[in-house]
């Protein structure tokens, strides 16, 4: 039963117990909400309202009062950042900041109970004819490639997302991104250095560099793990690699073997006005004062350093610090190592870029092909032995 009481305990400005509403939400749990009326009959034309609205959000079959209000996109978008900005990174926050600004134009005078799997398809035929252009293109007519699928992808993935949000809190009654797949992706590259590739990088890189290759060749940490480095983190006695900060927010540990152990030691620590820094990697220049090195900082200076080694910074066999990464994989598989082991000490929660190089195991497949050239053993049918009478006679 709904009704109106006065708490004692709640003051109005004017030092008066505070009008109280009683009701049974939508979701049938007791509701209690004080007000700021001043008389019993203000209060009671309240509570009539939130009746009215209950009685009608019933009728029309939604999960939430707020749904009868319409949210657009851009209203909801500044609440789902701030949502991602307090169980997030600060990397993935911004990826998202950059997904929702590109979804603005598009979606955000929408209503997101008014945004179906339509609108999602004509958003993403949309920017599947958008022109990635370069930094250097000039020309009005260009060769500049279209948008990556992947690219696409994850602006979706984030429309997704973010309905899922305003479908928890009751805004929408239907996530309509479920409905539309997304593109199809081919981002597999296989790109890995050879010894060779691997002498003439050192030899081309600056002396600061050249220590985060090394280790990136030795660990197959990505370059944010490597920057973040604190000496605190070394282990020298276990040969072990405490990484506080990793992609997924999980805390690893990464084994160093000899290479990678004397690397870390040579390079010198740093000691400023403030004290020693606790950092592997800070510019020691007087410009840079002692700071940590940014992560873009980093890979100019690798991309400075792959020209200098004459390889390629664009197109399919690019040279990025990732491919350092992809180096280890590679060079793991080569030599046999599990590919459990192999996910394990690169930090990779997925198989999928480990079975990009299974073609360079010892083995490869040549023992799964061998078994279809073994005789199937007679079991009395008809179309086995016949089988086998075939296979015995194209072997002779």
């Amino acid at each position: 039963m709904a009704r109106v009481y006065r708490n004692r305990r709640m003051l109005t400005p004017e030092s008066k117990p505070a009008y109280c509403l009683d009701y049974e939400d939508l979701d049938g749990r007791r509701h209690r909400e004080r007000t700021t009326a001043a008389t019993r009959e203000e209060a009671l034309g309240l509570l009539r309202a939130r009746l009215s609205e209950i009685a009608r959000a019933k009728t029309l079959g939604l999960s939430s009062v707020a749904a009868l209000t319409p949210t657009t996109f851009r209203a909801f978008s500044k609440e789902f950042l701030d949502h991602c900005k307090a169980t997030n990174t600060a990397t993935t926050l911004k990826k998202y900041t950059g997904c929702v600004a590109r979804l603005l134009p598009f979606f955000g005078d929408m209503a997101l109970a008014a945004i179906t799997p339509g609108d999602v398809e004509k958003y993403i035929v949309r920017r599947r004819s958008v022109i990635k252009h370069r930094p250097t293109c000039k020309l009005r007519r260009c060769a500049c490639p279209l948008l990556a699928p992947a690219t696409i992808n994850r602006e979706r993935a984030v429309l997704h997302k973010a309905l899922n949000m305003a479908l928890r809190r009751g805004l929408v009654e239907r996530n309509p991104v479920m409905a539309v797949r997304p593109l199809k992706e081919n981002n597999a590259r296989e790109r890995y250095l050879e010894a060779d590739e691997e002498r003439r990088l050192l030899d081309a890189a600056v002396d600061w560099v050249r220590p985060l290759i090394v280790l990136g060749l030795q660990t197959g940490m990505r370059l944010g793990e490597l920057l973040a480095i604190q000496r605190a983190d070394v282990d020298k006695a276990r040969r072990m690699l405490r990484v506080p900060k990793t992609k997924n927010g999980k805390i690893r540990h990464v084994p160093l073997n000899a290479v990678a152990l004397a690397t870390l030691e040579a390079v010198p620590a740093y000691v400023g006005e403030r004290g020693a820094s606790p950092l592997y990697f800070v510019n020691a220049t007087k410009k840079g004062k002692g700071k940590p090195f940014h992560k873009s900082s980093a890979a100019h200076a690798f991309r400075r350093a792959v020209l200098g080694a004459g390889l390629d910074v664009d197109g399919p066999d690019k040279v990025t610090f990732h491919t350092l990464r992809h180096t280890v994989i590679s060079r793991l598989v080569a030599a046999g190592v599990p590919d459990r082991k192999i996910m394990k000490l690169v930090g990779q929660s997925t198989s999928a870029m480990v079975s990009r190089y299974a073609h360079l195991s010892p083995d490869g497949l040549r023992d799964v092909a061998d078994v279809l050239a073994k005789p199937v053993i007679p079991s009395g049918n008809g179309t086995r032995v016949a089988q086998n009478e075939v296979a015995k006679g194209a072997a002779m």
